[in-house]
């Protein structure tokens, strides 16, 4: 079932766009890859670095192909039995996927909480770390920090992600949960984007029951004449 408030047309453009990026990238790295194990002894740093892209832009790709299954196909979830999952594993695996775009910002990506904390969920639930950690990267400033912090609180999982981004006022908030839109001053960090991962993430959310809340910090910092401020995504969902 098609939903109403998604520009399909625009939606598939900017895919195309994204799909084509990523061919372009795994394409050279696996050139690269190619040339770094010929000879008698491989190139491990260029060996190293490129699988380090492979893996991250894989993750990407799957992302993608689960936001068409999504918007195009949600009869697929309906019917698909839910798993255990464990909310530190897809979070772990996230971070070391994206440990190429942490590293080059300087960044550092903390994860807090002992134990599994499992939930019974669909599978394109793993990439709802996807979706809030590209989005602290994409939007903090380089060498600063990601915290993540998976809590107890029963009966339920408290997954807090706090990062330093771009002052969002109070109204709107809510707003940047809807498809499309993009806060003010986000646009002036960086001027293109679909406005489609916080309204996903509030779907996925939607979709199994997990509670979402948004935080941004009235106390500002202001950088290159942009106000930053803590900013934080504080999700709740139902222990296993």
């Amino acid at each position: 079932m098609l939903d109403k408030d998604i520009n399909y047309k625009q939606l598939l453009e900017f895919m195309m766009h994204e799909l084509r990026s990523l061919h372009e990238v795994l394409d050279e790295s696996a050139t690269q890859l190619s040339i770094s194990v010929k000879g008698k002894r491989p190139d491990m740093p260029r060996l190293i670095k490129h699988v380090n892209v492979i893996t991250e832009k894989l993750l990407v790709l799957y992302s993608w192909l689960s936001i068409a299954d999504f918007y195009l196909e949600p009869d697929i979830f309906i019917k698909e039995e839910k798993r255990r999952i464990s909310l530190h594993e897809i979070f772990y695996k996230t971070i070391a996927h994206l440990k190429g775009r942490i590293q080059s910002k300087g960044m550092h990506v903390l994860l807090h909480g002992n134990g599994k904390f499992f939930i019974r969920a669909h599978r394109i639930i793993s990439i709802i770390p996807y979706i809030l950690l590209d989005n602290a990267i994409k939007y903090s400033f380089s060498n600063s920090k990601i915290v993540i912090s998976l809590m107890d609180i029963n009966p339920y999982h408290v997954i807090k992600v706090t990062s330093y981004g771009p002052y969002v006022p109070k109204n709107e908030l809510i707003e940047l949960l809807k498809p499309g839109v993009r806060g003010g001053t986000v646009k002036k960090i960086i001027a293109s984007g679909n406005g489609l991962g916080l309204a996903l993430l509030k779907a996925i959310c939607d979709y199994h029951g997990i509670s979402l809340e948004l935080y941004s910090d009235e106390q500002t910092q202001i950088i290159n004449d942009i106000p930053f401020s803590e900013f934080c995504v504080t999700l709740k969902c139902k222990q296993a």
